[in-house]
């Protein structure tokens, strides 16, 4: 087929050709507001109102309005409505100003290809189809990046200079637990800190996140908590009243910390060790099995899974039984056998005699809550004393020398606030001797004996059966504990 199409019959007024059908003409209003903090959309609201000012003066009829709030266009995030436009053209689009519609070279590209006018309520009028109008374009969009680079540069020098001072500053929104001025919100920071204690307890951060949600708490953007959102709200620093610029604390801060530091860090510790440990996720969700996650291959060290398996007796009758078995299919084993075998082992290691003399003598709350603000103390006292050698108040010497005590000091204090606060809730619970009665009434959750196993069996591997009506027995599980003798 030629390439060359004869349009002469439908151009010339006595031609014989029906002619090209005309278009209905289609207006759409695009509007987006980068941050709309108050999640109200008056920001949209007015940007419509002023565009559909400016189509009633032209005898525009609109056929669509597009709106992406709380979007920012210099990001590269995806903006479902402006996509939307795209995938289905009007005649014209109508915006507020041309930065509302795009502000990066890539995008106004994607624009000029449809060929369709740009019409602003605040920047006069773009037509794209004309080399003309599309150096203006590009011109206009050059300077909205250099203004949104240079905004960029200020706020991160504004945000630098805060954070070295210790003073709030939420860039986009307020924390949890916090307010606009960088204060405890009153109901907030009681709820969270409530989080803080379940933890200690041997929460998870998705059973938290469900208590949240029932007492009536949602995020600050005004969504459901769960575990993920809460985990990585209570992980940050803020929290143990610490300045942070770019993920790197930088300072105390002005504002009252909400647990001590030396809680939070050990909390923070322990969350990133114990799922590795227990083979659970670091946003908490509930576990599931006692050896999940926990038991292995022999033969490939693959993590075995527990599964629900269907056999057929020769009544006929269907049984379902639960089984460990890893995704290599190596092996396959009961899974209530191995979870009593497995307990039986790990309760003997926890009553060893020698355990106690292994663990020493345990902290409680109240001494390490006197550790904690001791430590407190003793590092103001170490920058005080930097600040005086600073000031030529002390020689090098003596700041050398008081450092020195400050820092032997200090270093109790934290061991002795770590070893309370880093120990797992299963130790702060029961005692040793409690954990066996706990267990075997029942009354111990099934996170509690994860982290029992986690504690006392140091590896469980699980070798492969000899043939298939082997059963399961400690010939086939090899379990190696914490403690040997």
């Amino acid at each position: 087929m030629s390439k060359y199409r004869d349009k002469r019959a439908s151009a010339s007024p006595g031609g014989t050709g029906a002619g090209k059908a005309t278009t209905a003409e289609r207006t759409a209003i695009y509007c987006r507001i980068s941050l709309d903090a108050a999640g109200e959309g008056l920001g949209v609201e007015r940007q419509e109102s002023e565009c559909r000012a400016l189509c009633e003066r032209n005898g525009w009829d609109i056929t669509e309005v597009y709106v992406d709030n709380d979007i920012s266009a210099t990001t590269g995030k995806r903006r479902p409505e402006f996509e939307r436009l795209l995938a289905d053209p009007p005649t014209r689009v109508v915006v507020w100003h041309t930065d509302r519609l795009v502000r990066l070279t890539e995008e106004l590209d994607r624009v000029i290809q449809l060929e369709i006018p740009v019409h602003t309520v605040t920047a006069g009028d773009l037509d794209l189809s004309t080399p003309a109008g599309r150096a203006v374009a590009r011109t206009i969009t050059a300077w909205a990046r250099y203004e949104g680079e240079q905004k960029s540069l200020r706020q991160q020098s504004s945000h630098r200079q805060r954070a070295r001072a210790g003073r709030s500053f939420w860039a986009h929104r307020r924390p949890f637990g916090f307010t606009e001025s960088g204060g405890h919100h009153d109901t907030e920071v009681v709820a969270l800190r409530r989080c803080f204690e379940l933890i200690r307890e041997g929460a998870t951060f998705a059973s938290c996140a469900d208590w949240l949600t029932e007492e009536g708490f949602q995020t600050t953007r005004g969504e459901r908590w769960d575990g993920s959102r809460l985990s990585r709200t209570m992980r940050h620093p803020r929290n143990a009243g610490l300045a942070v610029y770019r993920d790197e604390i930088v300072g105390q801060a002005t504002w009252e910390p909400i647990v001590p530091e030396e809680e939070w860090r050990a909390i923070l510790a322990r969350s990133e060790a114990m799922p590795k440990a227990t083979g659970s996720n670091a946003s908490g969700n509930r576990v599931k099995s006692l050896l999940g996650g926990i038991a292995e291959c022999e033969q490939c060290g693959e993590r075995v899974k527990r599964t629900r398996q269907q056999s057929k007796r020769k009544t006929g009758e269907t049984v379902f039984t639960y089984i460990y078995q890893p995704r290599c299919h190596h092996v396959s084993i009961n899974a209530e056998w191995l979870d009593q075998h497995v307990a039986k082992f790990a309760l003997r290691q926890a009553t060893h005699p020698i355990r106690g003399l292994m663990d020493g003598r345990p902290v409680d709350s109240d001494e390490a809550q006197q550790a904690a603000a001791e430590a407190v103390k003793l590092r103001e006292r170490l920058e005080d004393v930097a600040r005086r050698e600073a000031r030529d108040d002390l020689t090098r010497q003596q700041a050398d020398a008081q450092s020195a005590i400050l820092r032997e000091r200090l270093a109790a204090a934290e061991a002795k606030a770590i070893s309370f606060y880093s120990a797992s809730p299963l130790d702060r619970a029961y005692s040793p001797a409690q954990v066996v009665g706990a267990w075997k009434s029942g009354e111990m959750s099934l996170q509690y004996k994860r982290e029992a196993v986690a504690k006392y069996v140091r590896s469980i591997k699980i070798r492969p059966r000899k043939n298939r009506n082997e059963k399961a027995s400690a010939a086939m599980v090899t379990i190696e504990g914490t403690f040997q003798g």
